[in-house]
């Protein structure tokens, strides 16, 4: 059956599948050719009409892309508010309610994050997994970063920007192997099946549409741009607390650790950023690290890279807490479930959280302990050597236990 019949059978619903086969099965360019085909049968089909910017935006066509992708927003922004289910109002939060959770690559930040979400009020937001519009390809980092080299915001940068949160950026690496331009896509998929984000993708394409009318205007500093981008944030994450009935937001990676810097566009929040003995998160980091996509690492190269990283993030807090407003609050993942009961109430305290009830159970510190000291089994005697010598200050003496057990009371 040639394209075009085959097109006169399908609704816009099968015709945007059809197209993303096509994109699976790396066939671009007849994706391309079916896809506009498909849109002038079915110009309003939201989920069509985003795979035509991506295909345009692959193929170089940036302008037109572009021009249809704010169209396609402002659809975007009315079927999220038309079908948005509010628990309550939208009100500002607090900068103790926005809780933001940052760790250096499988350094424990998750085990704070459970034990946080046990408690009356404190909603974790990940209906996508981890929160990635701030730090990820084409996010709001990306755009003020690129934009400071440019010292102007392009069509492609903006175009970017709404691919980023439409999650339809066309990816050509192999499936299986890890892009981040990937991670993207899934992220913003899941979000857009998500009933609790609906109010949060509203803000975020009303934010979009409003930054595109700016640029418009006239080219826009940096100043400018930050503030509109902390802006973004923070109605985004208020909308988020009013659909999820949040108290307390917490999010997951919104910031990692050792990239510090990017907070300046959150609006003024709580961080906790949670460390680890670099012997048990090597064994952890460097099988991830294997996979393909990744980038591996040597024992050396970790060595180096955490020493960095711990420090970046150590003076990095002072500047950002004077400059932008934000807390941050720290901990280790030893601490945490070794000593538990004193460092849980410590972080309860400093969160305002005391006398908040824990209303689940999710988080077990006698499960966490087990991950203490894992090293012990899988580094080889020069391994050790070379990460209790060059990272001698940031040793947990716990880790070196043959067998960890909770801390007498």
């Amino acid at each position: 059956m040639s394209e075009p019949a085959a097109l006169t059978e399908m609704d816009g619903k099968q015709a945007s599948k059809h197209v993303a086969d096509r994109i699976t099965a790396g066939d671009i360019e007849a994706a391309w050719v079916f896809a506009e085909q498909a849109h002038t049968h079915y110009p309003e089909h939201v989920r069509l009409t985003d795979h035509v910017i991506a295909l345009r935006r692959h193929f170089g066509e940036t302008a037109s892309a572009l021009e249809l992708a704010i169209t396609n927003a402002e659809r975007h922004r009315r079927r999220f508010g038309k079908r948005r289910e509010q628990k309550r109002p939208e009100r500002a939060l607090g900068p103790e309610q926005r809780i933001f959770l940052s760790g250096y690559f499988y350094s424990g930040s998750g085990a704070v994050f459970d034990y946080l979400s046990d408690h009356a009020g404190c909603v974790p937001w990940r209906p996508g997994g981890e929160f990635r519009l701030i730090k990820f390809p084409g996010g709001l980092f990306a755009l003020a970063r690129r934009h400071a080299r440019k010292g102007k915001l392009t069509k492609k940068m903006l175009l970017d920007l709404y691919l980023h949160l439409c999650g339809q950026r066309i990816v050509t690496v192999p499936k299986g192997t890890y892009d981040r331009w990937r991670m993207v896509n899934n992220n913003s998929r899941r979000l857009h099946r998500s009933e609790i984000a609906r109010g949060y993708l509203m803000r975020c394409y009303e934010q979009y549409l409003a930054l595109i009318e700016r640029s418009q205007q006239g080219r826009i500093g940096t100043e400018e741009l930050e503030e509109r981008l902390r802006e973004w944030v923070r109605v985004a994450l208020d909308a988020a607390a009013a659909d999820a009935d949040a108290d307390r937001l917490l999010i997951d990676q919104a910031v990692t650790a050792w990239r510090l810097p990017m907070a300046r566009l959150a609006p003024p929040s709580t961080f906790i950023v949670v460390h680890r003995d670099p012997r048990d998160q090597f064994v952890e980091a460097r099988e991830v690290l294997s996979r393909p996509g990744r980038r591996s690492t040597t024992v050396v190269d970790f060595a180096g890279t955490y020493r960095k990283r711990r420090r970046a993030a150590r003076r990095a807090m002072p500047m950002i807490e004077r400059e932008f407003g934000h807390t941050f609050l720290t901990t280790s993942f030893e601490r945490f479930v070794l000593d538990h009961e004193h460092e849980a109430a410590r972080l309860k305290k400093e969160l305002g959280l005391d006398g908040v009830p824990r209303t689940a159970n999710s988080f077990d510190p006698a499960v966490s302990r087990a991950n203490v000291g894992k090293s012990r089994g899988e580094l080889r005697r020069g391994e050790r050597l070379v990460l209790a010598t060059l990272l001698l200050p940031y040793l947990d003496p716990s880790v070196g236990r043959s067998r960890i057990a909770a801390p007498e009371a």
